[in-house]
């Protein structure tokens, strides 16, 4: 009782009581307790279905962890659809999950959620050490969670924003080590940033900086003026971390090679590589579309500014402020340069990039840290307005994801294959049957929603008769098309004549016929 009395009274457990209560009411005001709970849908369906599929897939097949699979059968020239991209341990724990609670959805949008919150925390906690504020250190975790890009692909599915969340995560536990001098923090650190590594490769820029600068005091500072001063055993954990990545980005080759067919591509997309309609075509969606979805516009020029100021101080800032503010800007130019011809329709591979922003933050905050301004009035009402103001930003861009053009998509193509398994049933399409689903440019959407495995457009062309035939004899036993007017092109209508259901928009095609027709030949 005089414990639990203790923990109720201490101001810093009454901090973090707010943090949690302000996160949960950001989440509510996201609309999360509604989003929650449908289908995977609007802008980038194609990535959130490669991440669920894997994890059905697990829980369908009791794949090991190192056996991810798809839907689509497009590999082994299309007799199976194991493929590796990035680390699915949270795919695979999704599955083991599903394994007791059923199959649900938001069962792995709450895994994701619970990972970018203790990310968040542990910012929250980090920041808190070093400027001795629990209300800057607040903003500063938190105002990440107004980036509409990270609240919808982190929370849906992708990769990314766990991977962001981890490296917070991990730097709390380096900051633990500082503190406590234990070699086990470091382990910790090194668990949470081998996992983020290996599921977004583009998150190590953060840690490739703080490497950078344990090597300049390993050769340019004394010993006694070091700040870290680590030893061989301190270097051991990064040294792992190096290892395992590689270890795994190995393994996906080897992987992919062995079964002939990758849905996830680990170089770069650099922009030199692009033509002169590239750059137009990326450069008007970076600035009609994907900036407003990164974070607040007026945030951003504001953090740009904050950082130029920062710049101005450079002989009063202290050595390793420095160090960071010139090179974790720099990693994530580097980044952005490296990848930026995916940013046509990839825009999730900015969320990694958000990290620069709390750090400059809390690079201002410090500076003022230890003066009258730090507690002004007129400080605390403009950093209110400033952080209610991005909440409804982000609201707004939230709801447009959901009900905008951006999901035009789903609601006229994919809604239907949602709600069509009473149908398949009645047909007695298996589980196992393969089927043929069309118009789908994606990996395995269509597929995933009807969780049938089969072909899509990625990996097969139909528009060739030959293409057709070719699935056919590999097994594919129906056709499911959920846009009736590609029925009228020649190569589809030419097997489109057994129909054996309708759905709203979707109409179920019998091929078996024209199997048994083929191999009679």
């Amino acid at each position: 009782m005089d414990k639990l009395k203790l923990i109720i009274t201490d101001r810093t457990n009454w901090g973090r009581f707010v943090f949690c209560t302000v996160f949960i009411i950001m989440c509510w005001a996201y609309d999360l307790n509604n989003t929650f709970f449908v289908r995977p849908q609007s802008i980038h369906i194609w990535r959130q279905t490669n991440s669920l599929s894997i994890a059905l897939n697990y829980f369908d097949h009791n794949n090991s962890l190192f056996q991810p699979q798809l839907h689509n059968q497009f590999c082994g020239d299309g007799t199976s659809g194991k493929s590796a991209g990035e680390f699915p341990i949270i795919y695979y724990s999704v599955a083991k999950l599903w394994k007791i609670f059923g199959v649900h959805e938001w069962i792995f949008r709450l895994v994701q959620l619970i990972i970018i919150f203790i990310g968040l925390f542990s910012l929250f906690e980090l920041s808190k050490h070093f400027l001795k504020n629990q209300l800057m250190a607040g903003f500063v975790a938190l105002i990440l969670f107004t980036s509409p890009m990270l609240v919808f692909y982190g929370i849906n599915f992708l990769p990314d924003g766990p991977s962001l969340a981890m490296m917070f995560t991990g730097w709390y536990f380096v900051l633990r080590h500082h503190l406590t001098r234990k070699n086990h923090q470091l382990w910790i650190a090194a668990f949470f940033f081998a996992i983020a590594v290996m599921i977004k490769i583009t998150s190590a820029f953060s840690l490739i900086a703080f490497v950078l600068w344990l090597f300049y005091e390993w050769t340019l500072i004394p010993k006694e003026k070091r700040i870290f001063n680590y030893q061989i055993k301190q270097v051991l954990p990064f040294i792992a971390i190096v290892t395992i990545s590689f270890a795994w980005y190995r393994y996906v080759e080897y992987y992919n090679f062995l079964n002939q067919g990758e849905f996830s591509f680990h170089g770069i997309w650099p922009i030199w590589r692009l033509t002169a309609n590239e750059w137009i075509g990326i450069k008007a969606a970076v600035s009609d579309i994907f900036f407003k979805e990164y974070m607040n516009p007026y945030l951003q020029y504001l953090t740009v500014l904050l950082w130029l100021f920062m710049l101005t101080r450079f002989r009063k800032n202290s050595r390793i402020l420095n160090w960071m503010l010139i090179l974790l800007p720099m990693g994530a130019l580097s980044v952005l340069l490296l990848w930026f011809q995916v940013l046509n329709a990839h825009d999730y591979y900015l969320i990694i990039m958000l990290l620069v922003i709390p750090f400059v933050w809390l690079s201002i905050f410090s500076v003022f840290n230890d003066t009258r301004w730090i507690n002004h009035p007129i400080l605390l009402v403009g950093l209110s307005l400033i952080f209610i103001y991005n909440i409804h930003t982000c609201q707004k861009q939230l709801s447009n994801r959901y009900q905008g053009w951006m999901n035009d998509g789903f609601v006229n193509h994919y809604s239907a294959l949602c709600e069509i398994e009473p149908l398949l049933e009645q047909l007695k399409i298996e589980k196992n049957d393969r089927v043929i689903s069309i118009p789908d440019p994606s990996i395995t959407a269509s597929l995933y929603y009807m969780n049938r495995p089969g072909f899509t457009d990625f990996g097969t062309d139909f528009n060739k008769e030959e293409q057709f035939r070719k699935r056919i004899n590999q097994g594919a036993k129906y056709m499911i098309i959920n846009d009736t007017t590609i029925i009228d092109r020649p190569i589809v209508k030419a097997f489109a004549q057994h129909l054996l259901g309708q759905y709203r928009n979707v109409k179920i095609f019998d091929l078996r016929p024209y199997f048994v027709e083929q191999s009679s030949k």
